[in-house]
């Protein structure tokens, strides 16, 4: 199917298309890519893509939390830890160092919505017995 131009609709259905093609590619040489975010003009796009060499079920964002987690005050074991924040429940994913107000990813348990957090709320959330 040829885009004629390139709008909202039609740059979503690409970067599923690219984000799938890359998953594909990423088990053959055991990367895993992300995509940033896409800008766009009627036609032209663009966008920056991001990878890791990675074990089978991790993330970049698992890799960077284990490099980095030590400047925000968190251990390595620390990944896939439970904490609380505003009385949910929260599993820490993974950390975005280029985000420096809210680094740290986190995963809502009761419905798995994703969200971000400071280096702050998660070490005061963190059960430490």
């Amino acid at each position: 199917m040829e885009i004629k131009s390139l709008g909202k609709t039609e740059i979503s259905s690409l970067r599923d298309k690219i984000q799938s093609n890359l998953d594909s590619l990423g088990k053959i040489y055991g990367i895993s890519f992300k995509l940033g975010t896409i800008r766009y003009d009627s036609n032209t796009f663009g966008v920056k893509v991001s990878g890791a060499l990675v074990k089978p079920g991790e993330s970049i964002d698992s890799v960077t939390f284990v490099s980095k987690c030590r400047k925000y005050g968190l251990k390595p074991t620390d990944l896939g830890r439970e904490f609380f924040s505003n009385g949910e429940r929260y599993n820490i994913t993974g950390i975005k160092t280029a985000n420096r107000k809210y680094p740290i990813l986190g995963k809502r348990v009761s419905d798995g919505k994703k969200f971000k957090f400071s280096s702050v709320t998660v070490t005061m959330g963190l059960d430490n017995k």
